[in-house]
């Protein structure tokens, strides 16, 4: 059993901590906090978690730098954002110390040079998300009276 947590700062909305690793950019395995979006179909980290936490460059989150096979635009709370699309491997810890891995994608958001007048980031505060793409791998609980969120791996089909 993988366990997460509802977050009291963020409106107790559930969250999950997981390492990340990105061999295309080098990111080594490092642990991310994301938010469980039942909403999003796919698992994305935004760019102030990518260049603060994942210590990627912010030159590689520029999207006209990136392959034109790697772009995609996806809609949400940000409103349509450019990301790049990359194979990644997740690491999710259970209870009894076991890891579980799972090979997806992860959408990495681009950066945006801030509006003149609001001197931050236009993507900055944006939580890094858990979508479908990963969460259909597992049973999901969220139970915010009695303060559970976990995710129960499914067995691989055909079992």
């Amino acid at each position: 059993m993988i366990h997460g947590f509802f977050d009291r700062l963020s409106g107790n909305r559930p969250h999950v901590r997981a390492e990340l690793r990105i061999d295309a950019l080098s990111v080594g395995w490092t642990s991310i906090r994301l938010l469980i979006d039942t909403g999003a179909t796919t698992s994305a980290v935004h760019a102030d978690t990518a260049f603060s936490t994942l210590r990627i460059d912010r030159a590689q989150l520029v999207a006209d730098s990136w392959p034109v096979s790697e772009q995609t635009q996806l809609g949400g709370v940000g409103g349509l954002l450019h990301y790049r699309r990359l194979p990644a491997t997740w690491r999710f810890e259970h209870d009894n110390g076991e890891a579980l891995q799972i090979n997806a994608h992860v959408h990495l958001g681009e950066y945006r040079d801030p509006p003149v007048d609001e001197g931050a980031d236009a993507t900055n505060g944006l939580p890094s998300l858990l979508g479908w793409d990963v969460l259909e791998r597992f049973q999901l609980t969220l139970d915010r009276p009695d303060n559970l969120v976990t995710l129960a791996p499914r067995p691989p089909s055909g079992t």
